[in-house]
């Protein structure tokens, strides 16, 4: 079977479109146009978390984006961090992140767990073709998918410099991620930016947050508009269909944590 620079199959015409679509948004424009757009755009229209990045992140440590996918977040860490790592197992959207990061950006395809080693990682087939959303070392894919094999590791075994913030968006590999990175939150105590969401599989919101109460962190989230505390959260209400959204409430999804 004929495979994209990827390395995932394509399996008909819809694949090479796909392909093509991506690199003539991400790799062809001067000055990288599409990325900066695309970063902008959303910045301004979709979450109001981001418009608090500046006050979170740390310019004088290092951050990091694990599940970098198409580097929406990378965009504005290498902005506001003298240096960014950025994890991002899947091939699909790895391969563009290479193109569009900025120089002070570090781009590894490593999947960041709770182990070293070998791990296998889920990713959903679209309507489009393969995705660059849902990958995740949690098998909860219920269409089509493909499994390839990735490199795990632990933050703590990767000895990075002194990191001032983490963002965390792993389909619900969320919980393994911090089990995996105890040392380095014990040593240099980062804000944390955590996406999490009771349909995933793995560890619900309930365990991550017991984890980082734990560890010594307070948490927050957004309710149009307001900033809240994280005793405020209710999942039924927040997240649950019908219940999220009603009432002209928003859907909540991301959380911020800070240390006590």
């Amino acid at each position: 079977m004929n495979r994209a620079s990827s390395g995932l199959p394509r399996e008909n015409l819809r694949d090479y479109f796909n392909e093509l679509r991506l690199d003539l948004k991400f790799r062809y424009p001067p000055m990288r146009a599409y990325y900066r757009y695309r970063a902008h755009k959303y910045l301004a229209r979709i979450d109001p978390e981001m418009g608090i990045l500046k006050f979170l992140v740390d310019p004088r440590r290092a951050s990091l984006d694990i599940g970098a996918n198409l580097g929406l977040f990378t965009y504005f860490l290498a902005r506001l961090s003298p240096k960014v790592y950025a994890f991002e197992p899947n091939p699909f959207p790895l391969r563009l992140l290479r193109y569009v990061a900025d120089d002070n950006v570090e781009v590894a395809a490593t999947a960041i767990t709770d182990r070293t080693g070998d791990v296998e990682l889920v990713i959903p087939r679209g309507r489009k073709g393969w995705s660059s959303n849902g990958a995740s070392l949690e098998d909860h894919c219920s269409g089509r998918s493909i499994r390839v094999m990735a490199q795990g590791a632990r933050l703590d075994d990767l000895h990075l410099p002194p990191v001032g913030f983490v963002k965390i968006d792993v389909e619900g590999h969320e919980l393994a991620v911090l089990r995996g990175a105890r040392e380095t939150l014990a040593r240099d105590r980062p804000n944390i930016y955590i996406e999490n969401e009771h349909t995933h599989a793995g560890a619900g919101a309930v365990e991550v947050f017991k984890h980082l109460d734990e560890a010594g962190y307070r948490g927050f989230f957004f309710e149009d508009g307001v900033l809240r505390t994280l005793s405020h959260f209710d999942v039924e209400r927040h997240q649950l269909q019908p219940a999220a959204g009603a009432g002209g409430h928003r859907y909540v999804r991301n959380f911020i944590f800070l240390p006590s």
